[in-house]
């Protein structure tokens, strides 16, 4: 099937198994493949009529952190219509106790965030107290 003659997106490009390729006439779309399209809002539309399969919840979206980002995603999804829930582990930072969930994980337990690729993972044994 040629996207373009049904929805006029283009694939620009797919990833595969975490691999990236730029698309062109050759290029095979498997079960697991991601797109890339480009086109105008209302072609990206055609396109999601035709092949997306939206299943929708009445569940709220679960945010992990209330940061900047955390916060700006709840609004986004606020005024899309969306509820959703911020899991925040500093009850300093709970802005509206309605939406927020105030939680974190147990000491000691691993937890890479940002960088955390470069970092090596914590000892398994317990941290030394002090009396």
């Amino acid at each position: 099937m040629r996207l373009r003659e049904h929805a006029n997106a283009s694939v620009i490009g797919v990833w595969n198994r975490g691999r990236f390729e730029s698309a062109g006439p050759e290029t095979k779309i498997q079960a697991a493949t991601i797109l890339l399209l480009a086109g105008s809002r209302a072609q990206l539309d055609d396109y999601d009529a035709l092949f997306c399969i939206h299943r929708s919840s009445d569940k709220p979206v679960v945010i992990i952190g209330g940061g900047r980002v955390g916060r700006s995603v709840a609004r986004a999804l606020k005024e899309q219509g969306m509820d959703s829930r911020i899991v925040e582990r500093n009850s300093n930072e709970v802005r509206e106790s309605a939406t927020y969930v105030v939680g974190g994980m147990r000491p000691n337990t691993p937890c890479w965030r940002g960088r955390a690729s470069r970092r090596r993972p914590p000892s398994s044994s317990p941290p030394a107290t002090t009396t």
